[in-house]
């Protein structure tokens, strides 16, 4: 079967999203490589994402409250799928 894959980091759907989004991204050691003990690099990221998630909270209001990234790429994807009729699917590292 042939068919086409979209792949991106994703982004929060919703308000409540932020901060789990920027947890999973930023506790990814593919994502971030530091030469910390696990438990630690975990724990301080956490803490990180905790405080960017508050901070970046009136950007993500004023951009309708949610990453256009997420419903971009299921547009895309459906439009392409028209385009070529094959399957397109998505995925979405972080949600």
């Amino acid at each position: 079967m042939i068919a086409y894959l979209l792949v991106n980091f994703g982004g929060p759907r919703h308000m409540h999203e932020i901060a789990s989004f920027l947890t999973e991204l930023l506790t990814d050691h593919d994502v971030i490589h530091p030469s910390l003990p696990s438990w630690l690099h975990r724990r301080l990221f956490r803490n990180i994402a905790q405080k960017r998630a508050k901070k970046i909270e009136p950007d993500y209001l004023a951009i309708g409250g949610h990453s256009p990234i997420y419903f971009d790429t299921e547009e895309l994807a459906h439009l392409l799928a028209s385009k070529v009729h094959l399957p397109v699917y998505t995925f979405h590292r972080y949600l």
